[in-house]
């Protein structure tokens, strides 16, 4: 055998260490004895397998460190780590592991910047996986500072009433690293997800709930995921990378029992993730949880825009004041929002994005502002249209991550990021995106490398793109050196020949306040009858003499030329709106007075079952009003009522529209008569005011369809 202690020995001499560092030949010997014990042991040296497991903390469990032999914790009080606990694949070879932990209805809360249990189970098929079986706890990871509650490579995993809240990145992140072979079996029975937060890099990554990467197989058997928080979607396999797409097959998902899954932003599943027709879970869920649990949808606040919160349906708003945020707006996949900023701002809270849109979001003659964070970010092939908005004084881009946007007549001025990254002051434009510029102004604007650019390839070689149409205008930006767009890695085709844009004009504040109803003429107008255009046979009387402030539209049946009454509005119903916008609709929605924003009003009145136009309008002297009409109205469709009446079971928002700007509040446990019905609103009579209240809270007594 060759004297390995003196070849050690040489070969520092040779290496140039000085004298003192020079190890005598017997210590060299001990060096190369360690070295072959751990290479002939496949241990790593510092998993040193010999080593007691971590002594348990006061509550029952390791407050973390590496655990080395088949352990069962139970917990007799909240736990709070200090380090992740992990489980590793060499701590036994060829041996079978397991690890339980009883939770008692108690919550582990996870160290910071670190899951709560790493369990990475040996790739080799001829080593025992690592089972670990948690029960009745509830894991809180620790919000934006963690990385996720359970990370999990090879390893066999159940979990049986176990809440998961509070974390960020992925709750399960299950199937990590490179190879074939199964990656783990997972079975979840009665979990509860909630309160989750997470990222979005691309359409195919970070799912929120449960990360399910390579040949890992699911089975969930009584689940609820609710209120989450960013990620491309709650459920489903994410690729780290193309090679591992290449290397493993799917994750297979089997549903079982119930499956609820609700206010999901960006979106719920995967296409290839399938529950079935599975019924929304009730009673007790999770570590104790409720099932069910009913959040309402953010109402708007004094300036027409909800101040934060997950929308729930479609909406329109428009504001009437500036508006400050307290958190972000979130807009699912699916629903569309559009909102009209009638000339004012909107400022997000402090490291808040002002609106987060997966969904479909109209947006114009605005002045989005002051953001710490993103502006505005625009998620997973959902579409984004702005128009005549301003985004100034923020300190990051608006970050577009794979929907189809149209930027049209827009300005980015004085906006200034903190440093190189992320690379560009205005506009961050990645993945599959396709965005359009039209009219786009660029100026004031500093550091950064650029104004727009076009980020990383991602999964498959998609691209972004961004389209430069009509004009473009960069104005004293810095540094002066800066490239205006940098094209990372997308396409970009410029259709503006050079063009610059004109002077911009901001949006115009709108004053939508009640203005003071003038006096009236001293003189009645005299009765004239108006034709309505195309023809119809819609007409408008003024009465000579007007005893009442009120506007009246009959329909006409043709056959009998008699008229019946559809609306009445009153001048103290237009005096009490808030802005422009619905008055009040007929009960079988075919007629619609509309206060406009210059105050006039307009009588819009939709064809009858035989497609004719017939109505007459009668307007008794509306103080300072001008009544226009228009017959090719497309009327709301919805059913008209009789003999129906609802009560409401809490107070509720009376609308102008299904959905739409709020008029009014019928508290709990009125009973009125409902006229009509669409979608699931019913049309009533309350206060003197004509509205929708949602059919959700109100219970229909009689025939209500």
């Amino acid at each position: 055998m060759p004297n390995m202690a003196a070849m050690l020995g040489q070969n520092l001499r040779h290496r140039g260490f000085p004298p003192k560092c020079r190890w005598s030949s017997a210590g060299a010997l001990l060096l190369w004895l360690a070295w072959l014990c751990v290479v002939g042991s496949g241990v790593r040296a510092d998993h040193r397998p010999n080593e007691d497991d971590p002594d348990s903390a006061s509550c029952g469990m390791p407050a973390g460190g590496i655990v080395y032999h088949s352990s069962t914790w139970t917990l007799s009080a909240d736990c709070a780590q200090t380090e992740r606990i992990l489980l590793h694949s060499q701590m036994r070879r060829n041996a079978d592991q397991k690890v339980v932990i009883n939770g008692k209805g108690y919550t582990i809360s996870a160290p910071n910047n670190a899951e709560f249990l790493n369990c990475s189970g040996s790739t080799d098929s001829s080593t025992e996986r690592i089972v670990l079986e948690i029960n009745n706890v509830t894991i809180d990871g620790g919000g934006t500072s963690s990385r996720g509650s359970l990370w999990v490579q090879n390893c066999e995993v159940t979990l049986n009433n176990v809440t998961f809240t509070n974390t960020y990145a992925s709750a399960i992140m299950g199937g990590t690293g490179a190879g074939s072979g199964n990656r783990g079996d997972f079975t979840l029975n009665n979990v509860l997800f909630e309160n989750l937060y997470g990222f979005y890099s691309y359409h195919g990554s970070r799912p929120s709930a449960i990360n399910a990467r390579l040949s890992t197989t699911w089975t969930l058997n009584n689940v609820v995921i609710r209120d989450v928080f960013g990620g491309s979607f709650a459920i489903g396999p994410a690729w780290a990378s193309d090679e591992d797409k290449q290397t493993g097959s799917a994750p297979t998902f089997t549903f079982t029992g119930c499956y609820t899954a609700e206010r999901i932003f960006a979106r719920e599943r995967h296409s290839s993730v399938n529950p079935g027709s599975r019924a929304k879970c009730t009673g007790m869920i999770g570590n104790g949880g409720q099932a069910v649990k009913t959040v309402p949808h953010p109402e708007p606040g004094d300036c027409g825009l909800p101040s934060g919160g997950m929308l729930q349906r479609n909406a329109s708003y428009s504001l009437s004041g500036d508006c400050t945020l307290s958190s972000a707006i979130y807009i699912p996949a699916g629903l569309t929002v559009t909102i009209e900023g009638n000339g004012r701002s909107i400022t997000p809270a402090d490291r808040w994005t002002a609106i987060a849109n997966a969904g479909n979001l109209s947006i114009r003659n605005a002045i989005i502002q002051n953001a710490t964070h993103y502006p505005m970010l625009g998620y997973y092939t959902g579409s984004l249209v702005v128009e005549n908005t301003v985004f100034r004084n923020n300190s990051r881009p608006v970050y577009l991550k794979d929907p189809t946007a149209s930027f049209t007549n827009v300005l980015f001025e004085n906006n200034s990021v903190a440093s190189d990254w992320p690379r560009a002051h205005s506009l961050y434009v990645a993945v599959e995106t396709e965005l359009t510029l039209r009219k786009a102004t660029f100026r004031n604007n500093s550091n950064g490398t650029s104004a727009i650019y076009l980020a990383w390839k991602s999964l498959d070689g998609v691209k972004p793109k961004v389209t430069l149409e009509d004009c473009a205008s960069f104005e004293n930006n810095s540094p002066a050196t800066e490239t205006y767009i940098l094209n990372g890695n997308g396409t970009v085709v410029d259709n503006t020949s050079g063009a610059t844009c004109p002077a911009y004009v901001y949006p115009t504040a709108v004053d939508l306040s009640p203005q003071p109803t003038p006096a009236p003429a001293e003189t009645a107008q005299p009765m004239e009858e108006l034709r309505v255009g195309g023809g119809e046979t819609g007409v408008i009387f003024r009465s000579r003499e007007a005893t009442q402030t009120q506007l009246q539209v009959y329909d006409v049946d043709e056959a009998t030329s008699q008229g019946s009454l559809a609306l009445n509005v009153t001048q103290a119903q237009v005096d009490a709106m808030p802005g422009p916008g619905v008055v009040v609709t007929s009960a079988d929605c075919r007629a619609t007075v509309f206060l406009n924003a210059d105050g006039t009003i307009t009588v819009k009145v939709g064809p009858n079952s035989n497609g004719y136009f017939q109505h007459t309008v009668f307007d008794q002297a509306l103080h300072g009003h001008i009544i226009s009409t228009y017959s090719n109205f497309e009327p709301i469709a919805c059913a008209a009522l009789s003999g129906c009446q609802v009560t409401t079971q809490v107070a509720l928002n009376l609308r102008q529209e299904p959905g739409g700007t709020i008029i009014g509040v019928v508290p709990a446990n009125a009973t009125l008569t409902a006229v009509a019905k669409k979608d699931g609103w019913y049309n009533v009579d309350y206060a003197g005011r004509r509205g929708w209240i949602s059919g959700d809270y109100a219970t229909p007594i009689g025939n209500c369809g």
